[in-house]
């Protein structure tokens, strides 16, 4: 079932619910014409220094990819009205926001009549990049950009992520909290992170180490009942602690099990440390 579909209808059944408490009246949303809003955010007048940068939406699909030639550029298309996005920028503050439904009632609206695409481009400045969301399908590239910092924090997703290419930068932290989701962050090696907090509830989730590992880095993994896969490459000097619940670990490739909660992958250069902690599940550890 798709994001969209389950956040909206979870909505209804709440607002359902407290319009029989307190005679709510229902209100029937009518999508429009769609409309495509221009994003073209220019650089900063210093291009060395950081721009922060936050993308805030709800249930949307987004695409994310390098190839801007100021900060952000792209377009956003809706056909409800109150969804068309608002560009805030004050100083190296920039803010892409949805604009929010305005009805005065319990909104009526069949989700599949919704379109709400957010399709942008990241330029190659150093940016602090934040994305919050509700439920939204995902296709980011965000290979070879100069991303400092990259926090996501969102609800049930899905969500492919790719560092494609090495980050031009060292990124301080890499943050990414979900709710029930579908993840897949591949290549985070070249993400050149020191750390990474990986937070999850119910679902499945990939965290492939994939590309060029230059410095030792440290991950820490918590998530509810779900499936998670671990990726690393042979030849990646990496551990894994696992601790939790009732959580079952299937070790395969070149992956060697010191005790019931200690893997190891021998390798050289740095240091790849995971620590995980799930409430229940699989932890899957592969190599490629």
């Amino acid at each position: 079932m798709k994001p969209t579909v389950v956040l909206l209808g979870l909505s209804a059944i709440l607002l359902a619910t407290l319009a029989c408490s307190i005679s709510i009246p229902s209100v029937d949303v009518l999508t429009g014409p769609t409309t495509v809003t221009p994003i073209d955010v220019p650089r900063l007048s210093d291009p060395s220094q950081e721009a922060y940068v936050t993308l805030l939406f709800g249930a949307n699909q987004l695409k994310l990819s390098p190839g801007a030639e100021g900060l952000v550029a792209g377009t956003v298309r809706t056909n409800l009205k109150d969804f068309e996005p608002v560009v805030t920028i004050d100083g190296s503050d920039i803010r892409i926001v949805q604009g929010e439904l305005d009805v005065n009632g319990f909104p009526n609206i069949r989700a599949d009549d919704v379109v709400n695409e957010w399709n942008l481009k990241l330029g190659s400045d150093p940016i602090r990049l934040r994305i919050a969301s509700g439920a939204y399908q995902g296709e980011m590239d965000l290979g070879g950009l100069a991303l400092t910092d990259l926090y996501v924090s969102d609800g049930a997703a899905t969500v492919k992520v790719d560092f494609s290419k090495p980050n031009t930068v060292p990124m301080s932290s890499l943050r990414y909290e979900t709710g029930a989701s579908e993840v897949e962050l591949r290549n985070l090696a070249n993400a050149h992170f020191a750390s990474m907090n990986f937070r999850s509830g119910a679902g499945t989730y990939t965290l492939d180490f994939g590309g060029t590992l230059d410095q030792d880095a440290h991950v820490d993994v918590e998530s509810g009942l779900s499936t998670l896969t671990i990726i690393v490459p042979e030849g990646t000097a990496a551990e894994v602690d696992v601790s939790g619940g009732l959580s079952s670990v299937n070790a395969s490739g070149a992956w060697v099990a010191r005790d019931s909660a200690h893997y190891e992958l021998d390798g050289q250069g740095p240091m790849l440390r995971i620590d995980i902690n799930m409430g229940a599940g699989t932890v899957n550890l592969e190599t490629r």
